[in-house]
């Protein structure tokens, strides 16, 4: 190995990663490595949607879902996967296999397999999240939130509304406790941020004191507060919602 090589053990899954070629000395073009994959063992995420990604298995047999169709390559097998298509890979053998693939570009690949590495196993088993606000009042909240976002509860239990966000579960509970108001608590992410800003504005709903913040080529955002004080942020991604991206990568990115 040279002095840039370096290995890693993910403790969770007892996968060994062996970096060959690293993003330094690439220039962040490509990052190498090798993969020693204990049997019934599933291999590190990869992201797919911008990365090309090639793979040899030099030793035992490999289990692949490339863009949901899957595959297994034995030995001396090889596998191209283009940008844009996700790809996870598992050892579904009884015995140990070895792989050597190749990522274009590196992105961050290494920062998050070191990420990884420090993980360990907590055994719980979480089935289900959401984001959650407190209302005092929550028909006022309903009101605002129908009114204002245009959103509807598709649920109502015992007083606590219920709605989809973008794909993401949000409950509005009644609550005799206050928001801080001084921090976000429920980001929004949208297409035109200039369009909900005339929507505030024909609306009666003022921006907060931070008004309107500008990240060049990257992101603007904006806040309002609900009727019930929670910091509501609206941002507007140059490249797309990396949430999104995160999403799209099935079981994790490092982007």
């Amino acid at each position: 190995m040279t002095g840039n090589e370096h290995a890693l053990e993910l403790p969770t899954t007892g996968q060994r990663l062996i970096f060959r070629v690293t993003a330094e000395e690439t220039g962040g073009e490509a990052v190498v490595f090798e993969s020693l994959l204990p049997a019934e063992a599933a291999g590190l995420a990869l992201a797919g949607h911008d990365q090309e990604q090639r793979f040899e298995v030099l030793a035992g047999t490999l289990s692949f879902s490339v863009g949901g169709t899957e595959t297994t390559l034995p030995a001396g097998g090889r596998l191209t996967v283009p940008r844009g298509t996700t790809c996870r890979y598992w050892n579904a053998g009884t015995e140990p296999s070895h792989l050597m693939a190749e990522l274009r570009p590196a992105l961050d690949f290494e920062r998050y397999a070191h990420a990884q590495s420090t993980r360990r196993d907590n055994h719980m088993d979480f089935t289900y999240a959401y984001a959650k606000l407190p209302a005092q009042d929550t028909e006022r909240a309903r009101a605002f939130y129908r009114d204002v976002l245009g959103l509807e509860p598709f649920a109502e239990v015992h007083g606590h509304l219920h709605y989809d966000v973008g794909g993401v579960p949000l409950l509005l509970f009644p609550s005799s406790g206050s928001p801080s108001g001084d921090h976000d608590q429920f980001g929004l992410i949208v297409e035109d941020l200039d369009v909900c800003l005339a929507t505030f504005a024909d609306r009666g709903v003022e921006l907060t004191e931070h008004g309107v913040m500008t990240r060049e080529g990257v992101m603007r955002a904006a806040w309002i507060r609900d009727s019930e004080g929670n910091l509501l942020s609206f941002a507007e991604f140059a490249a797309g919602s990396p949430f999104l991206q995160l999403a799209n990568s099935e079981r994790g990115s490092f982007e």
